[in-house]
């Protein structure tokens, strides 16, 4: 694992005379979110997530499919029962 994350910031090889000025006010105040920054590093730390490491493969949904199961209640009782209870709810 990278000790060092991309765009931290830090005195390296890149730091010229016409950016030092920048690169240590980045240094000094450092851009951080303290939202989403600890969450982000404490899930790190449990998980040991490597950022350098390819993305694991995808894995696609492919449903089961299982024969219906017979119908075990006659369809006529059931539109009958339907049909009373639609009639009793219009005349409350």
């Amino acid at each position: 694992m990278n000790p060092s994350r991309p765009g931290l910031p830090r005195f390296d090889d890149t730091v010229t005379t016409a950016n030092v000025h920048e690169r240590a006010e980045q240094v000094a105040v450092p851009n951080f979110d303290w939202m989403s920054t600890p969450v982000v590093a404490v899930v790190d730390a449990f998980l040991h997530i490597d950022p350098d490491a390819p993305p694991p493969p995808r894995r696609r949904y492919r449903p089961v499919l299982r024969p219906a199961a017979p119908a075990s209640v006659d369809e006529a009782a059931q539109s009958a029962t339907h049909l009373m209870a639609d009639i009793t709810r219009i005349h409350r």
